[in-house]
């Protein structure tokens, strides 16, 4: 698996990072992401992720540090590509937190905030919305970033939330 995560860094590093955005309207950001060259390379370090971690005993520990490095460096990465990787990785954000909360926090939570950047919070909202869980943990840490777009919620039949 060691060789398929060079090849994947490669293919990111010489065909897929320097793609340009698009302008174009997207009505279903997940579908058009899953169906990219950057959505397939993104589910790919999905299951490399969990090859790496299998020797381990799937014990809870963090994703590997080769790992992270190059999945920080795509979520960071500008362009219409880190857009489609934000994406399905946004979809699986559940599987993100139970694996390594502090690469979650810092690295996926922040493209929920509206206010850094309205159109990668849209995408990975969308994102979430098909195929993300709300476990307990997440939920508590996810919701402050759709209230900022949406507002508090108001109270129902005056029962406060």
């Amino acid at each position: 698996m060691g060789r398929a995560q060079s090849v994947a860094e490669r293919i990111w590093e010489s065909a897929l990072k320097t793609k340009p955005k698009t302008t174009t309207a997207v009505s279903d950001w997940l579908t058009s992401a899953i169906n990219d060259p950057a959505g397939k390379l993104a589910e790919f370090w999905l299951h490399r992720i969990s090859a790496a971690r299998k020797p381990r005993g799937n014990h809870g520990e963090a994703i590997p540090q080769d790992i992270v490095g190059s999945l920080s460096a795509m979520l960071r990465s500008s362009g219409e590509a880190a857009a489609n990787i934000r994406i399905v990785f946004a979809s699986q954000l559940h599987y993100f937190f139970a694996l390594d909360r502090l690469f979650t926090e810092a690295e996926l939570l922040p493209l929920f905030n509206w206010q850094t950047d309205e159109l990668t919070a849209e995408q990975c909202w969308q994102g979430f919305f098909w195929w993300g869980r709300w476990p307990p943990g997440l939920t508590e840490r996810l919701l402050p970033h759709f209230w900022r777009n949406h507002g508090p919620p108001q109270p129902i039949l005056g029962i406060a939330p």
